[in-house]
Formats: C-alpha cells, structure tokens, sequence
C-alpha cells in the first residue's frame, strides 16, 4: 500500500466539500481526525445535516514520520447520539446521512 502524507489527503477532502453539501443537503461539512490506539489515525468528514452532527471516517496506520496507509476498506459513521454504521463506500455513507430525517 501506498504511504500518503496527511495533508495530501485532506487537500483531497476540501476540494470535495461543496459538491458534497450540495449532493446530501448537508448545513456543515469539515474534517474529522481523531488519534486512535498504537498507530491508528482516524481521518474523515465532520457533518451536520439538521440538528445531528455526524463523523463519517475511516482507519489509517500512521508512521513515525506522519505519513499514513488506508486500514480499512469500509467507512464508519458515528453521532453524537451514539448510532453507528458501517459502510463500503464513502457515498453510501452520505446517502444515510442524506436520507435520515432530521
């Protein structure tokens, strides 16, 4: 797997977030970084669709030198509510959000 740097990723992230507000009529998108345990870095989209705030992420494996390679081959949504969903694409998370009623 390739080693990518933290910052081309989430270059990668923000050139999306218009088309995705537009896409799943979403109020706020950003980004969602969390460091898990050992080497896990968790890196994703913040949402706010309504009232909810979503994080829709995924797992990386972060190196001593700050470069990171995808863990996971499926997305992950948490709320503040505590709802969780496993999902195998990136849009098929969105569409959930998209179509929860708020």
């Amino acid at each position: 797997m390739e080693h990518l740097s933290r910052d081309t990723i989430l270059t990668g992230m923000t050139d999306t977030f218009e088309g995705k507000m537009e896409q799943y009529d979403l109020d706020e998108i950003g980004i969602f970084e969390e460091q898990g345990e050992g080497d896990l870095y968790y890196i994703g989209y913040r949402v706010k669709k309504g009232d909810n705030v979503y994080m829709i992420h995924q797992a990386y494996h972060k190196s001593e030198d700050g470069l990171v390679i995808p863990g996971q081959d499926h997305w992950v949504i948490e709320s503040e509510a505590g709802d969780n969903g496993v999902f195998g694409t990136l849009d098929e998370a969105f569409q959930e959000i998209s179509e929860l009623r708020h």
